[in-house]
């Protein structure tokens, strides 16, 4: 008899990751388990339900989140698209229509489940707060303060994917960003976002 094959939290993680972007809300334990390669009672033996399992997601995901914001702004020489790219970096589904609307489903499934919706919303702050560092450290003389400028930069870069993924029209990240370096731009006090002089 074939021994079980041994998985890591993480691996299995990553397979519900897999499995949230294919099926949406809809996806199962069983699922992840035919995604990672293992039993099915494995996974619920390790998480105990799939709640757990998002709970756990959600939780470990600030790192992975960190990480990526930071390797996005690193990458850039300029330091306001430094702050786009970190921006960016956090958009789910990879610019795949399907993918990126299972993501957000699964968003409005768990906004009505108390634990999941406290979850994201420390997430949400991580990622903000991430943003508050990166917008203090350049000159933005038409921004409002980092920290609004954080609440503002978020809300852009989210509200658009879910309008994007209403009805995808070009690349995502390219569509988005176009918008967020306009914002950042005017911000910055770029010469063509400049209002007209002579007024309207």
């Amino acid at each position: 008899m074939p021994r079980p094959r041994k998985v890591s939290d993480a691996a299995l993680m990553d397979a519900a990751a897999d499995a949230l972007g294919r099926k949406g809300p809809r996806f199962t334990m069983a699922d992840v388990a035919e995604l990672a390669g293992v039993a099915t009672a494995t996974v619920a033996m390790r998480f105990g339900s799939k709640q757990a399992l998002l709970l756990a997601m959600t939780a470990v995901a600030k790192d992975d989140l960190i990480a990526r914001m930071r390797a996005a702004a690193d990458a850039e020489t300029d330091p306001v698209r430094s702050i786009a790219a970190a921006a960016l970096s956090a958009l789910a589904g990879g610019g795949d229509p399907s993918a990126t609307a299972n993501h957000l489903s699964q968003l409005g499934a768990d906004l009505v489940d108390p634990d999941l919706r406290a979850s994201l919303s420390r997430l949400r702050d991580d990622y903000r707060e991430e943003l508050r560092v990166l917008l203090e450290k350049v000159p933005l003389p038409n921004a409002p303060s980092a920290v609004q400028a954080a609440r503002i930069l978020a809300g852009l870069v989210h509200g658009l994917q879910l309008d994007w993924a209403l009805a995808p029209d070009g690349d995502m990240l390219t569509t988005i960003g176009s918008d967020v370096d306009t914002l950042l731009a005017w911000w910055s006090g770029a010469a063509f976002c400049q209002p007209d002089a002579e007024g309207d």
